[in-house]
């Protein structure tokens, strides 16, 4: 086995300030807004980040494209919280900032109560061993001219473990637990030798071999077949329960969010329209996005066939308007953007939208 020098990949992109991306709104209601957490609460804290991306426009102009806008979000240690939306949403910019594969462009991000928003890349070799993360095509993220034991050694050789007997030690034991099994034999394999599945659980191994704490697994599932599907999400729900990981489950598929995760935020166009424990999201939607996402969501019953089902409108969601013209309150003259506010009689379920709690009523009363 011959040890190269690996670099480790960070995706980086130019950013300038996003100005103008959330205001503040009166309180006409006895309503609380959504806020962080102390940063010493949660593993992983998020703190009114935006990510802007520039473009060019011909050879001589730019133009800014923001990715995600003033997001507050608390990962608990050992928890599981599921990143939910479309194509686009900005799931997987997130994921990485939380990480520092990208730099924010505004607002600070925390991890164990240390603030690492402005950290060098050079100063985050720490961080490198304690979070990690699970790539969403198994395809393309490793090396087909790596065998597997050289990929999951890699981010040892990195630390500089010089011991290659601890090494692969290390490497066996990863293997096992993501039950790739014989560990010996699996090590010596290719990856081309190997179904989507198998890399996957590849690429699972790679990110346990450093016994990390956080994980953020970037629609792990995504691509791979569907008899596969449960049984990675089987094993990341054991190894959670093991060794205590805390992840953050980035889906564009809701009801594999609601068995797999404790808490859900649904994201639209780079902003969190609605968070909730996964019951509440699932059970008792309140955003007309989340709505629609339920809604898509195939039933296996043939009578779908003969059905027609309301289809929302992106572009009508993305609307500039203050109140969506889907809300039942789309009448109502407010200034300013919505915030995230707590629904009055459902402690810990955040939406998006003036009039939370007045929907939550309405709705209880046309029941």
């Amino acid at each position: 086995m011959t040890e190269g020098d690996p670099a480790e990949s960070a995706i980086t992109g130019e950013t300038d300030v996003a100005e103008g991306l959330i205001e503040e709104i009166a309180r006409t209601r006895p309503v609380r807004e959504a806020s962080a957490a102390a940063p010493g609460q949660s593993l992983v804290q998020l703190d009114d980040v935006s990510v802007v991306f520039k473009t060019r426009k011909g050879f001589f102009r730019t133009d800014d494209v923001p990715a995600v806008i003033g997001v507050t979000l608390a990962v608990g240690r050992g928890e599981t919280v599921a990143l939910v939306g479309e194509s686009g949403s900005g799931k997987t910019t997130l994921g990485r900032v939380s990480i520092r594969l990208i730099h924010p462009t505004s607002g600070r991000v925390w991890f164990d109560g240390r603030d690492i928003t402005n950290i060098a890349d050079e100063q985050l070799g720490w961080l490198r061993r304690r979070a990690q993360i699970v790539f969403q095509d198994p395809f393309s993220s490793l090396n087909p001219y790596m065998r597997v034991a050289e990929l999951v050694e890699e981010p040892l050789v990195i630390d500089g473990m010089r011991s290659r007997t601890e090494r692969l030690t290390r490497v066996y034991g990863a293997l096992e637990a993501v039950e790739l099994l014989p560990a010996r034999r699996v090590a010596g394999k290719y990856p081309t030798a190997m179904s989507g599945g198998q890399r996957q659980r590849v690429g699972i191994a790679r990110a346990l071999v450093r016994d990390p704490e956080y994980m953020v697994a970037d629609e792990p599932v995504s691509m791979i077949d569907a008899s596969s599907r449960i049984e990675i999400l089987d094993l990341l729900r054991g190894l959670q329960e093991k060794r205590g990981v805390t992840i953050l489950y980035i889906t564009h598929d809701i009801a594999s969010a609601r068995h797999f995760a404790r808490r859900i935020a649904v994201m639209f166009r780079g902003e969190v329209v609605e968070i909730g424990s996964a019951a509440q999201v699932i059970d008792r939607p309140a955003h007309p996005y989340t709505r629609s996402l339920i809604a898509a969501v195939p039933e296996p019953d043939p009578a779908n066939r003969f059905r027609r089902r309301a289809v929302g409108d992106a572009d009508a969601f993305a609307t500039a308007a203050t109140v969506h013209a889907a809300c039942p309150h789309s009448g109502a003259e407010l200034a300013g953007r919505p915030l995230l506010l707590e629904i009055e009689e459902d402690q810990g379920h955040f939406v998006a939208c003036h009039n939370a709690g007045r929907q939550r009523r309405s709705e209880h009363t046309d029941g």
